[in-house]
């Protein structure tokens, strides 16, 4: 067989490519060196954002483009993809009032410029109660909407997506080369060899190694972002934006319920293969946060800290807060390079990437990325809240179980929690899941599992103070059950 296109990565960009070409009437091949999402898309702010603070840099079409994306992503994946509230405290020797309120103006109103209407709530002052967490002299803010997202299930829920239209999805199947043979490319894989008449490389932070080796030379800078978790900083359910005296902000964003995530930072750095937190990013992580709020974290609230490298194509001696996260596509004979972008915007660039593909293949059909829902979301947000409490009668099982599985599998839970669920593996994962999990969801270790298609390891790792040893006993009868099964 000869494919259409050979999709290289496994990230969002990735699948994203490979849902929109196999929607669009293509025969799809995407390959993937490690684990889906296991680089830089599992490691993001967990934003689906317009990137309030690119206004700064004028970048008034990327924000645009980006809150119409928005919107669109909340309706094709409701159960991945909550609207988030943010609290922006006023601090009166940094952004003046006037700037901030024409800022969340434009922000409320840019979508409009691509045709697509806000369906989030707009912003509004607000007075800071101590029910906020911050010191006394924040006594003023401003709200705003956007919206969260799990990243790392969006990239295995795209997937899933593709392959259910005929895409074929290779998992810890790395790209060694390609040669040109007449119509066609002859590509060496980790496992073997296939053919492709068109190859886009979606590697992410080795986008321009790949794309060296099909002739076509780019520079990106990698500019690595960290992030730290700690216990949740108050009850409420909004998050904050804190804005530094060195022009950048951070966000602290309830995360899993039970916690607070805290970041980024915007360092450039040459060492993008393993990317971990620095102690300088943590210390500035800590001491920016600990500025606003009235009880002060200490480093050994941290519970889980991660760091992602992202990849922003070089338009100069630009500093790195200062690079476009608009994406860039490059051609070469053949060949369709994707550089930069972020999570929000991933369909976009797919449908753009696609379009500029209309030459080589004719019969192309239009795009259908942005109406037909993925995978388990075919319920809006309010009706599956009322599902999972059915559910939890009906079933017997703890309701917070289903949250977590309904977070996973949005429309599709019941099929995993009737009564042959099969045995418990984890706080809130049942055998009749795991097994899908492996099956169509391409987990092949404990990791795989309780990282990137839940979020339990993190649930575990702040329980193992109380449990030693329960994260390694879950651990390894997860593994021995994938396995089992191979």
């Amino acid at each position: 067989m000869v494919y259409d296109i050979c999709v290289i990565g496994g990230g969002i960009n990735g699948v994203g490519v490979a849902r929109e070409a196999v929607l669009r009437g293509l025969s799809v091949c995407l390959l993937e060196k490690d684990d889906l999402a296991s680089h830089t898309s599992q490691w993001s702010s967990k934003l689906i954002h317009g990137g309030l603070r690119y206004l700064e840099h004028y970048a008034f079409g990327l924000v645009a483009a980006s809150l119409a994306e928005r919107e669109r992503l909340l309706k094709i994946a409701p159960h991945l993809i909550k609207p988030l509230a943010f609290l922006i405290p006023h601090e009166t020797h940094m952004r003046p009032k006037w700037l901030l309120r024409a800022g969340l103006f434009l922000y409320d109103h840019l979508s409009l410029t691509k045709g697509v209407a806000m369906s989030l709530p707009k912003s509004y002052a607000v007075n800071i109660g101590e029910d906020w967490g911050l010191l006394n002299k924040f006594q003023q803010g401003f709200v705003y909407s956007d919206a969260q997202v799990d990243d790392a299930r969006l990239v295995v829920t795209t997937a899933k997506s593709a392959a259910k239209e005929g895409a074929t999805i290779l998992t810890r199947s790395a790209f060694v080369s390609a040669q040109r043979q007449q119509d066609h490319w002859l590509i060496q894989q980790q496992h073997g060899e296939l053919k492709a008449r068109h190859v886009v490389n979606t590697t992410g932070p080795w986008v321009a190694e790949v794309a060296h080796s099909f002739g076509l030379e780019a520079k990106i800078k990698h500019v690595q972002g960290s992030h730290i978790i700690v216990p949740k900083l108050h009850a409420r359910p909004e998050a904050m934006l804190l804005q530094n005296a060195d022009g950048r902000i951070v966000f602290v964003m309830p995360y899993q319920e039970q916690y607070s995530l805290i970041g980024t930072t915007d360092n450039p750095v040459s060492e993008y293969h393993a990317p971990k937190i620095s102690e300088q990013e943590i210390e500035y992580l800590l001491d920016l946060v600990n500025a606003y709020i009235a009880k002060p974290l200490r480093r050994s609230d941290i519970i889980h800290s991660y760091s992602g490298v992202r990849p922003l194509y070089d338009e100069g001696n630009k500093q790195a807060q200062a690079l476009s996260r608009d994406f860039v596509i490059k051609q070469a004979e053949y060949s369709t390079h994707l550089f930069g972008g972020k999570i929000t915007t991933y369909r976009e660039s797919s449908e753009q990437l696609l379009d500029s593909l209309s030459a080589h293949f004719p019969h192309l059909g239009k795009s259908r990325s942005a109406e037909q829902v993925l995978l388990g979301g075919a319920y809006t947000a309010k009706e599956l809240t009322l599902k999972t409490a059915q559910w939890a009668q009906q079933y017997g099982l703890p309701l917070e179980e289903i949250k977590q599985i309904a977070a996973r599998q949005g429309s599709d839970t019941e099929q995993f929690i009737a009564n042959d669920r099969g045995a418990c593996y984890a706080p809130g994962l049942y055998e009749k899941e795991l097994r899908h999990m492996y099956s169509h969801e391409w987990a092949r270790s404990a990791e795989d599992v309780l990282w990137r298609r839940s979020k339990i390891g993190l649930q575990l790792q702040a329980e193992e103070k109380d449990n030693p040893g329960q994260k390694e006993q879950f651990s390894q009868a997860i593994q021995q059950y994938l396995e089992a099964q191979a």
